[in-house]
């Protein structure tokens, strides 16, 4: 049953993690996945920054501290794109 449930939770993340590429991709934004109430969730760097404000998460927590606790985060177009 244990296989069973790790291939479901690799699809489903391998799913989260293509629509956060693709979402990058057409706007340019870094996006982080995070497991949020049990459900897997793209959310966009500014989103993640109104979440905090807002009180979602515990007093205390910052951006540093959410960018590392994601299971996966996009890089921004502007990071993969060199200035000349």
């Amino acid at each position: 049953m244990g296989k069973i449930k790790d291939i479901i939770w690799r699809l489903r993340l391998s799913g989260a993690v293509r629509k956060a590429e693709g979402m990058a991709r057409l706007d340019g934004k870094k996006y982080l996945v995070f497991m949020i109430k049990g459900h897997l969730r793209v959310v966009s760097k500014r989103m993640a920054k109104k979440m905090i404000e807002a009180g979602m998460f515990r007093r205390g927590v910052t951006m540093r501290d959410l960018e590392a606790r994601a299971l996966y985060a996009t890089r921004s177009n502007r990071e993969a794109e060199p200035c000349s």
